[in-house]
């Protein structure tokens, strides 16, 4: 198979951050229409898949299925219903935050979900992804969490389990990793890129003058 060529990266942390893929003398991918507006993708079922880390687990499989049987349209679909309404955001940060918040998010989520939704599929059938790991970031030490991490673990309620996901090829350390994953409602949710736009961590306090 002919590997589609990518642009330059323009990658950001956290799920669907991709380069866009160059399409040329591959087949056509499904193509988003023109707007202004966000696409919003409809949700899957309540309770298709469980809460708790097989859930999520079995979700990205389901993805890495889809991507390796060609099927664009699927991927972007699963991954585009994991996008959070503006209620859901609310119950995690707050109706004031959601408010604040919820445009931008949406919109980066629109986007990125259908661009970085081609790019996956050509990492996972190129790069021959095969394995989903389910990371419970709260659970992770300190020096393990990325920035973005750290920063969604401490504007969500505690209550709230945080999860990180790694798809890899098996024979192989590394992958990519995604971030910030929440079940609300019977369904898995991300924050994606919302993590960017929280506060910074605050500065550890300077050390006391010696009197």
């Amino acid at each position: 198979m002919k590997r589609c060529p990518s642009l330059p990266a323009c990658f950001l942390s956290g799920l669907l951050a991709l380069p866009l893929a160059g399409l040329t003398g591959c087949p056509e991918a499904p193509k988003k229409p023109p707007s202004s507006q966000p696409v919003v993708y409809p949700p899957v079922a309540a309770g298709a898949y469980a809460d708790g880390p097989a859930g999520l687990q079995k979700f990205f499989r389901d993805v890495l299925a889809a991507a390796r049987k060609e099927q664009p349209e699927k991927v972007i679909s699963l991954l585009g219903s994991l996008a959070m309404t503006q209620s859901e955001l609310g119950e995690l940060l707050g109706s004031a935050a959601a408010a604040q918040y919820f445009p931008r998010y949406q919109a980066m989520m629109s986007e990125l979900t259908h661009l970085g939704g081609l790019e996956l599929v050509d990492q996972i059938q190129h790069r021959h992804f095969d394995e989903v790991l389910v990371l419970s970031v709260r659970e992770l030490p300190a020096a393990e969490q990325t920035a973005t991490e750290r920063k969604v673990a401490r504007a969500v309620p505690q209550a709230v389990p945080l999860y990180s996901v790694r798809l890899k090829r098996s024979s192989e350390p590394r992958g990519i990793r995604y971030e910030f994953f929440v079940y609300l409602g019977g369904r898995w949710r991300t924050g994606n890129l919302l993590g960017q736009l929280l506060p910074a961590e605050p500065s550890a306090p300077a050390a006391p003058s010696p009197g």
